[in-house]
């Protein structure tokens, strides 16, 4: 737990910089809080979700600028970093997870300057302290090693 939140705080001390960078580029610092759920994707595994998930990411991207052929094709996508942190809604058997991913976000729909709707793409590392053990976490079935894939797919409303 201490260097989980020793590494929150070093990575805070060194973002705020980032924002006052951002002022003069096109890169960008954003967090963002969010919820879900753990869905058990097969019967076995119909104990894991106790609760909501609730975890962070605090993003780092920058806009394309339009310099090359491919960030007209693809409408001036979005690049970047997120750095992934939180439970997945069962602390006790499955631990909290911490990841970092490269993504891309590729407008679907922008019909104001105010609103958008974007693919998100990425992929990464993640890491959990709590894995599958016979005799210490029998019950986690779903994890087997301390690091893994981490994949993001999902539709970016902004």
């Amino acid at each position: 737990m201490k260097s989980a939140t020793l590494f929150s705080l070093t990575l805070i001390f060194f973002a705020i910089p980032l924002c006052y960078y951002s002022q003069e580029s096109s890169w960008s610092l954003e967090y963002r809080q969010k919820f879900g759920f753990l869905a058990a994707h097969r019967g076995s595994m119909a104990h894991l979700p106790e609760r909501l998930a609730y975890p962070f990411e605090l993003i780092w991207y920058r806009k394309q600028s339009g310099s090359k052929k491919w960030h007209q094709t693809y409408k001036l996508p979005e690049q970047g970093l997120s750095l992934f942190h939180g439970s997945v809604g069962n602390d006790s058997i499955l631990g909290k997870f911490t990841g970092i991913y490269g993504f891309i976000h590729i407008p679907v729909i922008r019909p104001t300057n105010t609103f958008r709707l974007d693919w998100q793409f990425g992929s990464g590392l993640g890491y959990t302290p709590k894995i599958y053990d016979p005799i210490n976490n029998p019950k986690n079935i779903a994890i087997g090693s301390h690091v893994n894939g981490l994949i993001c797919l999902g539709i970016w409303p902004k």
